[in-house]
């Protein structure tokens, strides 16, 4: 398999690998980046701005112990109006492996969030 593809919002894909017919093992690597803000329909009131790359391996029985990789948001911004509070300067790493995350989110808290 070797896909490309694109999405709105600047939103880039790229998968490399192979998956068995039968789907009982995977050598894919997934990588790109898109912006935050598509999961804001998630989010009910709140909101989320900013890049975010992601390089992930499935290799294996698919399962969460056989996919690693790292997330990242980067100079992102998260918004709670209903608290009038926002996380600026958001900058937040998720590394992916052995079934476990791992995070570091860093951020300044901001009053007046819209």
């Amino acid at each position: 398999m070797n896909l490309n593809g694109t999405g709105p919002g600047g939103t880039r894909v790229r998968v490399d690998g192979t998956v068995a017919r039968d789907f009982s093992t995977a050598n894919l690597q997934v990588a790109g980046n898109t912006d935050s803000a598509a999961v804001n329909p998630l989010l009910r009131t709140r909101s989320i701005e900013g890049p975010v790359t992601f390089d992930l391996r499935l290799n294996g029985r698919p399962s969460l112990e056989a996919l690693s990789g790292r997330v990242e948001l980067r100079g992102g911004r998260l918004a709670e109006p209903k608290l009038g509070l926002s996380i600026d300067d958001l900058n937040a790493v998720a590394d992916l492996a052995g079934g476990r995350i791992n995070l570091d989110v860093q951020g300044a808290v901001e009053a007046g969030a819209t």
